[in-house]
């Protein structure tokens, strides 16, 4: 599903990552496990077309990625979504996690108040 080969990513005159390989295949769990400073953010900001690739190819189901801007990226399901920086309410994700585990729905009523889901925007009919 998703292949990083060779991967090289330099940030003037700082070579970030050399010779990255990486397979992340559909239905299985990937991870990228390192101490500070070993890469890990650098290959998802690459992978996510926010970091220049210097060398290497990124494909995505087969089709090369690499060097596309990240809104074109995005838009093929691939993003990130940082730790730790407080981006959503604590309350409001615990019920968003339950929800998606028991298949129920994240919007109309009842839903957690989002974009597009607050009782002040109407909903289409």
């Amino acid at each position: 599903m998703l292949s990083v080969r060779s991967l090289r990513v330099d940030y003037g005159h700082v070579q970030a990552l050399r010779g990255v390989n990486l397979e992340a295949r559909e239905g299985e769990i990937t991870a990228i496990i390192g101490s500070n400073g070993a890469g890990k953010t650098s290959t998802l900001m690459a992978i996510s077309g926010l970091a220049p690739v210097t060398e290497g190819e990124i494909l995505f189901r087969g089709a090369p990625i690499t060097g596309r801007p990240a809104h074109e990226i995005t838009t093929l399901g691939i993003t990130q979504i940082l730790e730790g920086r407080q981006l959503f309410d604590r309350a409001r994700s615990h019920v968003r996690a339950h929800r998606l585990a028991d298949g129920r729905a994240l919007h109309g009523p009842g839903a957690p108040h989002g974009p597009g889901n607050r009782p002040d925007h109407p909903q289409p009919a």
